[in-house]
């Protein structure tokens, strides 16, 4: 009845596994030693890692610029739940479709302008600066007229003449790029 195993009350298998359960835990001190000596070192190799990553000056850039773009996107957040507080859906629709069109306009703008300052050599910097600066000023202008032409087409479209102020208004906002542009590269360089 017992199936033949040695504590009377077991059968066969669950006694191997009863044994080799003992067998482990003989070895378990062992078994802990060696893996707090390899968490240790895994410890020790991430804090040189991450204090290696502190000293470069890439990463400290990049992560001046994630806040940076942290920061624009938590702002539009609030402005689309301010704007969808206060204004009718009609006129909130209006405001969204304005939005995603200059959402769509800086899209095709972002010619990384600002990396050819990153790039320079030292002596090369203000030549490399003024090129940015008319690449960008040349990509303003089409973004605008193009955010402009979208409002034209939009209202158009929808008629909704409503949309031609805001697309405008939106455009105006893009007329800093240029600084912005070169402001980003030096940004980038230091």
């Amino acid at each position: 009845r017992n199936g033949g195993g040695s504590s009377g009350t077991s059968h066969p298998p669950f006694e191997r596994i009863r044994r080799h359960r003992h067998a482990r835990a003989g070895s378990g001190p062992a078994l802990t030693q060696v893996a707090g000596v390899i968490m240790a070192a895994a410890h020790m190799k991430l804090r040189d890692m991450i204090s290696r990553l502190a000293g470069d000056r890439l990463l400290r850039n990049l992560s001046r610029y994630a806040m940076a773009e942290l920061a624009v996107r938590i702002a539009r957040l609030a402005v689309t739940i301010a704007l969808a507080r206060l204004l009718m859906p009609v006129d909130f629709g209006i405001a969204a479709i304005a939005m995603t069109a200059y959402e769509l306009v800086r899209v095709v703008g972002a010619n990384g302008a600002a990396l050819l300052i990153a790039r320079a050599r030292p002596d090369e910097v203000e030549a490399a600066s003024a090129t940015c600066w008319r690449l960008s000023a040349f990509a303003t202008v089409a973004m605008i007229a193009l955010l402009a032409g979208c409002g034209l087409v939009l209202a158009h479209i929808t008629g909704r003449h409503e949309l031609i102020a805001p697309t405008l208004i939106l455009a105006a906002s893009l007329i800093g790029q240029p600084l912005a542009d070169v402001l980003y590269g030096r940004l980038l360089r230091a």
